[in-house]
């Protein structure tokens, strides 16, 4: 025995030197987890966190409630489909049941509605809210004067034909005034379209409050400043805490106006490479006439998903946070369990299996 002791002593010291540094660092797990790049470090799941996705020149919010209902508004462009599962099935959806209670698509254009033909076939979807704009490619028919009708765009037909296929989701079509509800308390708010034809697909998207008392986020979709002084004039707004600029920051949204009218702290841009200008100067030019008048820092605190990438506000006790994950691919996307499995395992081919076979040639020469 002590020449067996002798001989291998040193790989047995090894393997139990390096199982107890496993062992004892288990209860640092998430520690080690972000410094190893497992996952992005995220907000508890009994909080409300509103995640504005990187998705390229496009957009798509996902919305987690503290009430536990979970919220997509738009879904980007089928181009940016990789990134956007990836970041809903390994970051969004971590610990929930991948199910979505609502869905909002606020206008047909292909980069707000690119991936929800995809949401509909793979995930549960509860009740699908929708503009009011007619598919005749998808099947669908109105009168002229009822809907915007739309016989061009394949893209939002496939939406259409995928929600048409599943009689279980719930369909609502957006309007001012609707209310998405957990008993008592309300989860958003939606202050347009007032009308149910406008000239411009832009324009159907609604302007829509959502949170609770620490965090309110002001989404717009596309909406014109026309809709924006709509709503300024009709109805006593609530102040908020974030407001996504509309239209990806173009100079056709976000008035100096509305602005004053809901009082943000912060503002956020979904925007990515674009030969549009967006963001726009002149929508700068609006934000630092505002922050100047009302001592806010919203230019100057601005996120934007091109530089920022994903974007996460949640609350908190004291109001809000904001955390930032510029690229999810550089995470592996698992937990440190699986590391300290996976180094035991490797511990085992390395040092359990060579002592075992030299156990048995001792036994033998004894």
């Amino acid at each position: 025995m002590n020449k067996f002791w002798n001989k291998y002593k040193i790989n047995i010291i090894i393997y139990l030197a390096v199982a107890a540094i496993l062992s004892a660092t288990l209860f640092v797990g998430n520690i080690l987890t972000r410094a190893l790049s497992l996952r992005p470090t995220m907000p508890n799941n009994d909080i409300t966190s509103v995640h504005i996705v990187d998705v390229g020149q496009a957009s798509c919010t996902l919305v987690h409630f503290a009430t536990g209902e979970d919220l997509i508004i738009d879904s980007g462009s089928a181009s940016s489909n990789k990134k956007l599962i990836s970041y809903i099935n390994n970051v969004f959806f971590l610990h929930g049941d991948k199910t979505f209670e609502y869905a909002i698509l606020t206008h047909s254009d292909s980069d707000h509605c690119g991936n929800f033909s995809y949401i509909l076939n793979n995930y549960k979807v509860s009740v699908f809210y929708r503009p009011n704009i007619i598919s005749t490619l998808a099947g669908e028919s109105a009168e002229i004067g009822e809907a915007y009708i739309d016989s061009e765009n394949y893209v939002y037909a496939d939406v259409i034909k995928a929600l048409n296929a599943h009689n279980n989701v719930q369909v609502v079509k957006n309007k001012a005034d609707l209310q998405i509800k957990n008993n008592d308390i309300t989860l958003l708010t939606m202050y347009s379209p007032e009308y149910d034809v406008y000239d411009n697909v832009n324009d159907y998207s609604p302007v829509m409050v959502l949170g609770d008392n620490n965090l309110k986020v002001c989404i717009t979709g596309d909406a014109s400043k026309n809709i924006e002084n709509f709503v300024v004039n009709s109805y006593d707004l609530p102040d908020i805490d974030v407001l996504v600029l509309g239209h990806h920051g173009s100079n056709t949204s976000s008035s100096y106006e509305f602005l004053e009218a809901l009082q943000p702290e912060r503002v956020a841009i979904s925007v990515g490479k674009n030969s549009y200008g967006h963001p726009s100067t002149e929508t700068f030019d609006t934000l630092n006439l505002y922050d100047t008048n009302y001592i806010k820092h919203t230019l100057t605190s601005k996120n934007m998903t091109i530089s920022d990438g994903n974007i996460i506000f949640y609350s908190t006790n004291d109001g809000y946070e904001v955390i930032t994950i510029k690229n999810i691919d550089n995470y592996l996307h698992a937990d440190y369990w699986v590391l300290v499995v996976i180094s035991y395992g490797v511990l085992l081919i390395f040092f359990v299996r060579p002592i075992k076979r030299s156990s048995r040639r001792y036994s033998k020469n004894s």
